[in-house]
């Protein structure tokens, strides 16, 4: 499947631009639904997750003409597609605030070859899934440090989720009161129903560990 190309005018002139407040752009496989969960209790929900999309597929179908349609009624967005539409995503969004989840690269690697790796191949004009196989973790590497140089600073937080919730709420200037959860217990809840693909468009319901 290949990648559209966005060219978005700025929300303002959009009149029914969707109310994105909070990208996440990191990786899955790096505490990205834990994000999601932490951005819903911080208020920025409901946040867009590709595993809880209705059909990521007519999703990326509707991409390149009706973003909006996509993202309206929801706040926050992480994982694909947005983290590998970061460009895109910022010049549709360029007021939004940016979380760069990130992960120690071989424990990514080695969790993403044993869970989503497939995924890539039906994106042939990914960053990722034109990197080698044996250089995934180079891809990684390379993906988070591209979403520094497309995103400014001051609108970016690079973050793991063993952070906990101090830096993430200071990011996004809210208070995170007694009554929250730990953050761990996002990161180690119950495993949960995902889909997973496959190099053939295939999808079958498995279990996975949230860490994604």
């Amino acid at each position: 499947m290949s990648l559209p190309s966005l060219n978005f005018a700025t929300p303002s002139a959009r009149a029914n631009a969707a109310d994105i407040q909070v990208i996440g752009v990191g990786m899955g496989r790096t505490g990205t639904l834990s994000l999601c969960e932490a951005l819903e209790i911080l208020g920025f929900g409901p946040c867009h997750h590709p595993f809880r999309a209705p059909d990521i597929w007519e999703m990326w179908r509707m991409w390149n003409s009706k973003i909006d349609n996509i993202f309206r009624g929801y706040k926050s967005a992480v994982d694909t597609p947005v983290a590998i539409m970061a460009k895109e995503m910022y010049n549709a969004y360029p007021n939004a605030k940016f979380i760069l989840t990130v992960r120690d690269p071989d424990q990514w690697e080695a969790s993403t070859r044993s869970t989503i790796l497939a995924f890539w191949d039906n994106f042939k004009d990914s960053e990722m899934a034109k990197s080698p196989k044996g250089d995934l973790k180079g891809g990684f590497i390379w993906h988070n440090e591209n979403i520094k140089q497309i995103i400014p600073p001051e609108q970016l937080l690079v973050f793991n989720v063993k952070e906990g919730w101090e830096p993430l709420a200071k990011f996004l200037e809210v208070c995170v009161n007694s009554l929250v959860p730990r953050f761990k217990q996002l990161i180690v809840c119950k495993s949960v129903q995902v889909p997973k693909y496959h190099s053939r468009g295939l999808m079958i319901k498995h279990t996975l560990n949230p860490r994604s």
